[in-house]
């Protein structure tokens, strides 16, 4: 399923929310990302490779067009890992891919 097509993620979400400096509690990070943040398309490879595209805009003009990275799943479904970022799935179809993590200390938003 991972594999027919390509990807794009539609959100991104905090639990709990965090405090970006101004206050504000902030949960939704897809809605505060910039344009170039949520226009790359990844595509899973069978062979476990897989490629990106940076979308039609970058967020930094050196920025590479394309890139390539490996993935996996367990033999149990349970857990995808993407380069070193390993993710709970939650469910996954022909068009819907939901994974999860934890992140600590001060890993997002730098």
């Amino acid at each position: 399923m991972l594999c027919a097509s390509n990807w794009r993620f539609t959100a991104l979400t905090v639990n709990p929310a965090i405090d970006f400096g101004d206050g504000n509690l902030v949960s939704d990070i897809f809605a505060i990302l910039d344009a170039c943040g949520t226009d790359d398309i990844s595509k899973y490879n069978t062979d476990m490779s897989g490629m990106y595209s940076a979308g039609a805009t970058k967020c930094d003009p050196s920025d590479p067009d394309t890139g390539s990275f490996t993935w996996s799943i367990s033999s149990d479904g349970n857990t995808f890992t993407e380069e070193d970022e390993i993710y709970n799935i939650k469910e996954i179809s022909n068009s819907i891919f939901v994974r999860t993590t934890i992140v600590l200390g001060d890993s997002i938003g730098q």
